[in-house]
């Protein structure tokens, strides 16, 4: 796992890896993505900007990128399981998000009720507040290529992933409805029937 963590805290020098993984690839500049060349080239310059070793990247004053991130792979949902049939399922999410830690001397003081802190956790008492947020394009889309989420499942028998499913389209996240079936990021956790529904 990477070191490097900011002064007065620490990193593991390793982390537990399980044999069934939904865990992408660590991205590069190349997944970089956008609807047009520009907000593509936006995402680019900002992704080199960032620090980013993979997924345990600790956060810092520079700016981290998160991958998968805060939603993912599995957060609120959960899975199922049917023990029948050893499947399990769940609704895996690859977004990724952006945290940047702010010292105390810097955090502006708070703006009462005109909600421009969106972002902005203050963490009182701590030496650092903490800005955190999807990694957008200019336009509003996550910066890094699609799918963003499935509706999977993974044999238990054999440790391997036996179903993929893209799962929604953009229509309605972003100023221009485009019905593009990419997989978008899931909160719900799946529902399993005893006759497999």
């Amino acid at each position: 796992a990477p070191g490097g963590a900011i002064e007065g805290d620490h990193t593991s020098p390793t982390q537990p890896v399980s044999d069934l993984t939904f865990m992408p690839k660590p991205l590069t500049g190349a997944d970089m993505w956008g609807l047009t060349m520009f907000d593509q080239l936006a995402c680019r310059i900002e992704f080199q900007g960032l620090r980013y070793e993979g997924r345990y990247t600790p956060p810092s004053v520079q700016g981290s990128l998160i991958y998968p991130g805060n939603f993912g792979t599995f957060n609120w949902g959960g899975v199922a399981v049917d023990p029948v049939r050893q499947v399990l399922f769940g609704m895996p999410t690859y977004l990724a998000f952006k945290s940047q830690l702010i010292p105390r001397d810097q955090v502006p003081p708070p703006d009462e009720g005109r909600g421009s802190e969106q972002g902005l956790n203050r963490n009182e008492g701590a030496p650092y507040a903490v800005v955190m947020g999807p990694f957008l394009s200019p336009l509003g889309i996550p910066c890094q290529a699609p799918p963003w989420g499935y509706v999977a499942g993974a044999d238990l028998r054999t440790g391997k992933i036996a179903y993929k499913h893209r799962n929604g389209t953009v229509y309605d996240m972003t100023p221009l409805p485009l019905p593009l079936k990419v997989g978008v990021p899931g909160i719900g956790g799946p529902l399993i029937t005893p006759r497999g529904v």
